[in-house]
């Protein structure tokens, strides 16, 4: 089966996520950086982090409405796509003007998408490995679900963690205190897995 749209869209899905991982690395730096004291340097690195991540999310949007022609769930995740745009602009709106609670409810409500989007992005080459006869390629993508699945629970528990418990003490608040290291560590073990996958997605399609 031809699928050239989802040729043209995992494509640029694969150069989206190339961008995500520098991203995430260079988020990931930087956090740490301003933990060890040196705030400066790591602004920075999670500055050029962040306008990656912008340059990534626009190959990825475009990549998905390509391939989302010939998968379901790509489909699905263009959607989820515009929604957190929407979200993203009224959150912008609204900045400053609502409690810190409800920015780390909108936040959390914010990774969740994101990592709906990633979730759908990898079932969606899972999809797309069945139609052109690749079962082992298939069943991968479905495993690489689970696991996504378990380092997401990961990062909302600590999200969540962050955002209810005020004034912490003993183990929470070490855990708390460290909680963007390691929300940054999970983000960049996800954004590798799928990096990986949306390769050999890429490959299959050529």
């Amino acid at each position: 089966m031809k699928l050239e749209n989802a040729r043209k869209g995992v494509a640029k899905l694969f150069y989206a996520e190339v961008l995500v991982v520098l991203s995430a690395i260079l988020v990931f730096t930087g956090a740490l950086l301003v933990y060890l004291g040196m705030p400066a340097i790591g602004g920075i690195l999670v500055l050029v982090g962040g306008i990656l991540l912008i340059i990534g999310a626009i190959l990825q949007f475009v990549g998905l409405y390509q391939s989302g022609k010939d998968s379901v769930f790509h489909h699905r995740a263009f959607w989820l796509v515009i929604l957190l745009i929407i979200i993203s602009v009224v959150n912008n709106f609204f900045n400053g003007r609502v409690s810190e609670l409800v920015e780390g409810i909108i936040s959390i409500i914010n990774g969740l998408i994101n990592f709906v989007v990633s979730l759908f992005i990898v079932y969606g080459i899972s999809e797309l490995a069945t139609k052109v006869n690749r079962p082992a390629t298939a069943a991968k993508g479905r495993l690489i679900g689970l696991v996504l699945v378990g380092l997401e629970f990961i990062g909302l528990l600590l999200n969540v963690l962050a955002t209810f418990i005020k004034n912490p003490t003993g183990f929470f608040a070490t855990i708390i205190a460290l909680s963007a290291i390691i929300i940054g560590v999970v983000n960049l073990i996800l954004a590798i897995v799928v990096f990986f996958y949306v390769w050999e997605g890429k490959k299959m399609l050529e």
